[in-house]
């Protein structure tokens, strides 16, 4: 009985196995489904923004007409030494009863000692005077008593590329419009020209020496010229320079020391009319800053230049030339920027004329 009901057994077992149904039979582990993405919010583009205007940077132009005003100044009323600038305080010391330099103005010039040094007849008496390169200088009258001196003295300077730039501030000593003596009171200076006064701008200069503040202005002046040599021009003997002896191995004038040196004038001739230098005594260079002509230029006008010795004795007044040139076209002469440096002839090194067309 028991062999009969073991393969029977086995047969309804294989069939139970073979017989299950898909659906009982393991399935894998079905993998997580991601949430469907969110669609992104488009994003508004910032308005384009104008860009910044870009101004050219300046040029320094070869040449410039500039006139400067020197606006005003403020001094401070003593000397380094402590001494005020005038008399009749010229021994009594005043700089540990002022006020620090290093104050506001609003502050130092309500101290009782600063006011009392700013009044007549001990307050300074300022001027100013500008230089530009070799052969543009300008000084102002002196104002009178003064710590604060409104100026509003104007000047025009012809200015070059590369010229350097010197402001000095002065006590004078002496009457109204006498320069007697120069006490310094301050300089101040830069390789090349400011360019706040190039571009016609207000320049306030800070403290420097004995000068707590100098305020100048500009304005830069356009000429409009007519195209070509032909013209009336400003001419300009603007330095000269000779040897030190003649020719011979001789000085130039007997005596002594200075007294050697020649006294020096030059005659500029342009077609028919003449320009003569004052005389410049005992020197063999100078520069000259007002001395200066109107001249009718045309193409072909002859050129002459000399210079002379100019001797005085107990028999008279006499003039040695000192070199003697010509040329055949004043135009030759006129460069781009109106400055000519002639070449050496006889015992002269060099002379400049400046040539500035009118029209």
């Amino acid at each position: 009985m028991t062999f009969r009901l073991f393969p029977l057994m086995l047969t309804l077992g294989l069939s139970l196995v073979v017989g299950l149904s898909p659906s009982t039979q393991a399935q894998p582990a079905s993998r997580p489904v991601a949430p469907a993405a969110k669609p992104k919010a488009a994003t508004a583009k910032p308005a384009a923004q104008p860009k910044a205007e870009v101004k050219p940077a300046f040029v320094v132009p070869e040449v410039q007409f500039i006139e400067i005003t020197i606006k005003s100044a403020k001094v401070w009323p003593i000397k380094p030494s402590g001494r005020c600038w005038d008399p009749p305080c010229f021994f009594q010391k005043f700089k540990k009863k002022l006020p620090p330099r290093d104050s506001k103005f609003e502050s130092y010039s309500q101290h009782k000692v600063y006011k009392k040094l700013c009044k007549r007849p001990i307050a300074p008496d300022p001027l100013v005077e500008i230089k530009i390169g070799n052969y543009e200088i300008f000084t102002t009258d002196k104002v009178n008593n003064q710590c604060n001196p409104v100026m509003n003295f104007k000047h025009t300077f012809r200015v070059m590329k590369n010229d350097p730039f010197t402001v000095s501030v002065y006590d004078n000593d002496g009457a109204a419009k006498v320069q007697v003596k120069r006490d310094h009171m301050g300089t101040w200076s830069q390789e090349t020209v400011p360019l706040a006064l190039r571009q016609g701008k207000v320049l306030k200069l800070g403290r420097f020496g004995m000068v707590q503040e100098l305020i100048l202005s500009a304005r830069v002046i356009k000429r409009k010229t007519s195209k070509g040599c032909d013209g009336v021009y400003k001419v300009r003997i603007a330095e000269y320079s000779v040897k030190e002896q003649k020719e011979s191995g001789k000085t130039w004038d007997r005596g002594l020391g200075k007294a050697t040196r020649p006294d020096v004038f030059v005659e500029l001739k342009i077609g028919n009319t003449v320009l003569k230098s004052p005389t410049q005594n005992n020197t063999f260079l100078a520069n000259f800053y007002n001395v200066s002509g109107v001249f009718t230029v045309k193409k072909g006008n002859s050129v002459s230049l000399k210079v002379f010795d100019k001797d005085i004795s107990l028999f008279g007044k006499s003039q040695e030339k000192i070199g003697e040139t010509a040329y055949t076209d004043v135009c030759s002469l006129i460069g781009p920027n109106g400055m000519f440096t002639s070449k050496p002839f006889g015992q002269v090194e060099k002379v400049v004329l400046i040539f500035e067309k009118q029209n």
